[in-house]
């Protein structure tokens, strides 16, 4: 019974780690009603069942997060991607894994050119090693982005190799 009229229901959290819900129809249907396409917003994240009315089929949908760039101004290190969910991510650099479990603002998924399409580490991914980051989400783990920089604790090195 699907069709291009399908109301779906997208679930999602915005920003600030608030449930948020969005009604989509399909942009193409089959002639028959078995299959359809949904083009998704890009503030969509996370793991969430689908729903469509009168339908007892809730099948689950799991936005993978990507990372499509880093900015490194300062002390503040912040990713550029889809996908984050604020108080419901982790971030694994060289080094160092950081767990976004509350919507302190200590890392801080924000708007980039869209809803939940950055991340800022406010000062909590002080120090890690050269290498790749990743993100992960109920929705699941970004392929690794290769960073070229790394962050050593506030000092005056002793030694560095190159």
């Amino acid at each position: 019974g699907l069709s291009t009229a399908t109301d779906v229901l997208l679930r999602w959290k915005d920003v600030n780690g608030n449930p948020s819900m969005t009604r989509l129809s399909p942009t193409i249907a089959a002639a028959d009603g078995t299959s359809a396409t949904l083009v998704l917003p890009r503030e969509a994240n996370g793991a969430y069942r689908l729903q469509v009315f009168g339908s007892a089929s809730q099948p689950l949908l799991q936005i993978v997060p990507t990372l499509d760039g880093f900015d490194v101004s300062g002390t503040q290190t912040s990713l550029v991607g889809s996908g984050f969910v604020e108080g419901g991510g982790s971030y694994a650099f060289q080094g160092l894994t950081l767990a976004d479990t509350s919507t302190d603002g200590a890392t801080d998924v924000y708007y980039s050119d869209v809803q939940n399409g950055r991340v800022y580490f406010n000062n909590t991914a002080s120090q890690h090693g050269l290498g790749t980051v990743s993100a992960t989400t109920a929705g699941g783990t970004s392929e690794a982005l290769n960073l070229n920089f790394l962050r050593m604790p506030i000092g005056t090195p002793g030694d560095v190799a190159v």
